[in-house]
């Protein structure tokens, strides 16, 4: 009986967490693309570039080796519509080639500001993110039951980007009504930090339902880091998002707390 009436409290506040999330997450984008306009403002520039978000992102080196890997991506994705051959991908890569625009470009930002040479040694870095391969390990696991509508639905669900819909995007983060407006590789950027965002609220959701459930015999549960937190389906995410919610209509989560997870 319990266990019923939890889910109906969970299942009544659906929709106002699906809102409150909504307004988290454009709220954590916006702060970044007002410090990215602040930053603009101080050198003089017309423009939101990607420059602005890469020099915010410059002490968090797993957050930004995570950018200049989608970035890579993204030149490679262009190569591929442009029917580039796929030896010349490999020989490009650092090259001053217009198709690895976004490459470059990041590359002769950090050598400019770079002055130990750790930010450029993540060009070379292979070494696996270890938040990216709990999530595709997390995502895995969740395919594991799945029947084959579900999976197609599922891969549908997972191809879903903020970049597809560029126009409505912009709108979203009224970029209109700003004085100094992002280009496109800085729109491109944004929209890859909120689709980040999702991940971290899933990350974040996880830890406190984690920090709720007491370990016995274990004082120090409460510390172990989101990356590691293991579940198996969907249904455990709305019950952490639940819990996140109810927390923070009680007052014992700040939602600057939360604004701390963006750049």
């Amino acid at each position: 009986q319990y266990i019923n009436f939890y889910y109906q409290i969970i299942f009544s506040i659906s929709n106002k967490i699906g809102v409150y999330l909504k307004r988290l997450q454009m709220d954590m984008v916006s702060t970044n693309l007002q410090q990215a306009a602040e930053v603009s403002q101080l050198r003089g520039a017309r423009v939101i570039s990607a420059e602005d978000l890469l020099f915010l992102m410059r002490k968090d080196k797993k957050k930004l080796r995570r950018l200049l890997k989608y970035m890579f991506f993204r030149d490679y994705k262009s190569k591929i519509v442009k029917g580039i051959e796929e030896d010349d991908l490999i020989e490009d890569k650092f090259s001053s080639n217009n198709t690895n625009k976004r490459q470059k470009l990041a590359q002769d930002f950090l050598n400019s500001i770079d002055q130990t040479g750790e930010l450029l040694a993540m060009f070379e870095d292979d070494e696996i993110d270890d938040v990216k391969q709990e999530r595709m390990e997390r995502a895995e696991r969740q395919t594991r039951m799945m029947d084959s509508v579900q999976y197609a639905e599922f891969c549908e669900s997972r191809q879903l980007s903020f970049s597809k819909k560029a126009s409505k995007f912009r709108d979203w983060l009224d970029c209109s009504s700003m004085e100094i407006k992002p280009n496109a590789v800085a729109m491109e950027i944004l929209a890859y930090l909120a689709y980040e965002t999702v991940a971290q609220l899933v990350d974040l959701a996880l830890l406190v339902k984690q920090d709720m459930t007491p370990k016995a015999g274990d004082p120090f549960s409460h510390a172990i880091s989101a990356t590691f937190i293991q579940y198996h389906n969907s249904t455990e995410v709305h019950v952490a998002f639940s819990h996140i919610y109810m927390m923070i209509m009680q007052g014992n989560v700040n939602k600057s707390v939360l604004l701390s997870y963006s750049i």
